[in-house]
């Protein structure tokens, strides 16, 4: 009995199909300060379908004084490729050092961009943009990390 193998073809089976791709997101939001970089990202490509793991560690927002310093403004990034479409892409984690508590973090990239904004839940269940004071206060300890697929313009 042959097994039907779906779209892959006989090559596909000893040819590695995708790889993970380590890669530097910008980090940007106003008045953000830091000594080390505070974001790490990751991609895996399959044609047009882009993967991406992205981690924020908040104990690096430190000035040049040693002064925490998470800006004021929304928190985006960069993710490796334009959006085809606008997509809300990624789902992911904040956590709340302080208390213990996880709070979901999604993240969307409008369409011919390659900016990613990071939103939380308010108390109304709508999305809010990430903050230094959302979803909580941001603290040191804090971090985020958010992963999904967006459809990307390869070239």
């Amino acid at each position: 009995m042959q097994i039907e193998r779906g779209y892959y073809r006989e090559d596909d089976i000893a040819n590695k199909l995708h790889e993970t791709v380590e890669y530097q997101p910008e980090l940007l939001a106003d008045g953000l300060a830091y000594r080390d970089n505070p974001i790490t990202g990751f991609y895996t490509k399959i044609g047009n379908l882009v993967h991406v793991r992205i981690r924020v560690d908040c104990s690096k927002f430190v000035n040049g004084g040693g002064t925490f310093t998470p800006g004021t403004g929304t928190f985006t990034c960069t993710v490796p490729f334009e959006a085809i479409a606008h997509q809300g892409v990624i789902g992911g984690m904040y956590h709340d050092a302080s208390t213990g508590k996880r709070h979901m973090v999604m993240g969307q990239v409008e369409q011919g961009s390659n900016v990613l904004t990071f939103y939380a839940l308010d108390n109304q269940v709508e999305m809010e943009p990430v903050n230094h004071n959302h979803p909580v206060t941001m603290a040191p300890e804090d971090s985020w990390h958010l992963e999904g697929w967006y459809e990307g313009v390869i070239n």
